[in-house]
């Protein structure tokens, strides 16, 4: 069900419908995601992907790419416009704090080699 309204409303904003795609598996962290990103762009032959995710994960999602994927296939990441983070007064809020924690601690994971790994069920 999401992933039709993703759709819908990427297509409603302007994006050609052709350009989206929907991954085929379900994913449950940004590490899957990037990987399979990454495999379907292999799998279809594409050389470029635009990422749009919140402001306070761009950096991470761009390491996790260069960590696991590298430069080719190519991706961009984008800030997505309407999120509620605060980059300029993100201290001034709980929510957006722990944003920024969580999105630290992910960075350094990154940084020191992905050594915490999600928890599986």
């Amino acid at each position: 069900m999401k992933r039709n309204i993703n759709r819908e409303i990427l297509v409603y904003d302007g994006v050609p419908e052709t350009a989206v795609h929907i991954l085929p598996e379900f994913v449950v962290d940004t590490e899957q995601e990037v990987e399979e990103a990454a495999r379907e762009m292999r799998r279809t032959g594409k050389t470029k992907i635009i990422i749009v995710t919140s402001p306070q994960h761009t950096r991470r999602v761009k390491a996790l790419w260069e960590k696991l994927v590298g430069d080719n296939p190519a991706a961009l990441v984008h800030a997505a416009h309407d999120d509620p983070f605060d980059i300029s007064h993100w201290w001034r809020n709980t929510r957006d704090i722990f944003s920024v924690v969580r999105e630290t601690l992910g960075l350094v994971n990154v940084w020191a080699g992905l050594p915490v790994r999600p928890k599986s069920d």
